[in-house]
């Protein structure tokens, strides 16, 4: 099969040569053996189910098609239900499950930088789009090229925005603390102190702006998966996103859709 390369990928995220120099390794693995990738051309469509925006797929064949392992899909609002929406990705697409709720659809846009990509609200089945300022698009996740499989990325990351060098070489990848409603491979950046640390009253974030936040007020996780470092901001409240769903998907070189594999050849 042929999937777009990792020097293709990097360039379309902007993301400087080099980038990754002098990044500790996590003592982990994820084991991606358990997720299942299937054809979804293969898959047939129901009699009036239409195909998605850009894609010649209708929505069975896309949502055969998600990376998942048995992740939890979030808990569906009275009036909502999901749907497998599609975001064009330079030459890929990004399939999601997302809320619909009569006829509120909600839908993501990939927005390219320099070093990273943030991917944005287009619309939400819930209402509000915008950040608490009123002034830019909310934000659901970032992007951030991995090394390849992007674990090494999510702590390298984490550590570079802290202003503290000393504190962030105590930062470690790690599972987040509570995995309830969360991804089966959630991460967090934190420190090696434990869950009953975190609960404390004086407890406060110790690995910067991308590191856990035991205050709360989003729920913050990292994703490593198909190549790239996936940095989460959930709201603590309903989810019009399910972001164990969020799969890139490319041609092959017959032409059929296929996930982009982990890590990237």
């Amino acid at each position: 099969m042929k999937f777009p390369s990792k020097l293709f990928l990097a360039g379309a995220l902007c993301v400087v040569s080099g980038v990754m120099t002098g990044g500790a390794q996590p003592a982990f693995a994820i084991d991606h053996d358990t997720i299942i990738q299937r054809q979804g051309e293969d898959v047939q469509c129901g009699p009036y189910s239409p195909n998605l925006d850009g894609l010649a797929l209708c929505e069975e064949q896309a949502r055969a098609l998600l990376l998942s392992a048995g992740e939890p899909i979030p808990a569906t609002p009275e009036g909502c239900q999901w749907e497998v929406s599609a975001t064009p990705m330079a030459d890929m697409y990004m399939l999601y499950r997302a809320l619909r709720c009569g006829t509120a659809r909600t839908q993501l846009e990939v927005l390219f930088g320099n070093h990273s990509t943030p991917v944005v609200y287009r619309s939400s089945a819930l209402g509000a789009v915008s950040d608490p300022d009123g002034d830019a698009p909310q934000t659901l996740v970032t992007l951030y090229a991995g090394d390849p499989d992007g674990r090494a990325r999510s702590l390298w990351q984490a550590r570079y925005v802290m202003s503290d060098k000393k504190a962030a070489a105590r930062c470690e990848l790690k599972p987040a603390y509570s995995m309830d409603g969360l991804p089966y491979d959630a991460m967090i950046v934190d420190t090696a102190r434990s869950e009953a640390d975190t609960q404390k009253p004086d407890a406060r974030p110790l690995c910067g702006d991308l590191g856990y936040n035991p205050a709360g007020g989003s729920i913050d996780f990292w994703r490593t998966n198909q190549g790239f470092a996936w940095y989460f901001t959930m709201p603590t409240d309903v989810w019009d996103v399910d972001p164990g769903s969020l799969t890139l998907i490319a041609r092959n070189e017959s032409g059929a859709w296929q996930p982009v594999p982990t890590p990237l050849p």
